[in-house]
């Protein structure tokens, strides 16, 4: 039989006083901007321009859409499916 593993610690303050900082930031990012996960890294692309250009296997490193990488953010977000 296997143990299930336990439950996370909830939030602490500080941790949703971060996750609240982070959801204003999102909720007012400008409409021209997506920030993808490419490469462990997190990436500025033209959302429009994405349309056009084929963002898997560094497409999203494509001079047409890039604007810039998030600075420090190498394996803090990744997708996972399910």
């Amino acid at each position: 039989m296997t143990q299930k593993a336990p439950l996370p610690p909830p939030l602490t303050t500080a941790e949703k006083r971060w996750l609240r900082r982070l959801e204003r930031v999102l909720h007012d990012m400008p409409r021209r901007l997506w920030l993808i996960e490419s490469g462990d890294i997190l990436k500025l692309i033209d959302r429009q321009a994405a349309r056009d250009v084929l963002l898997h296997d560094g497409g999203a490193n494509d001079p047409r859409v890039f604007l810039a990488d998030v600075e420090h953010s190498g394996m803090k977000v990744s997708g996972v499916s399910g």
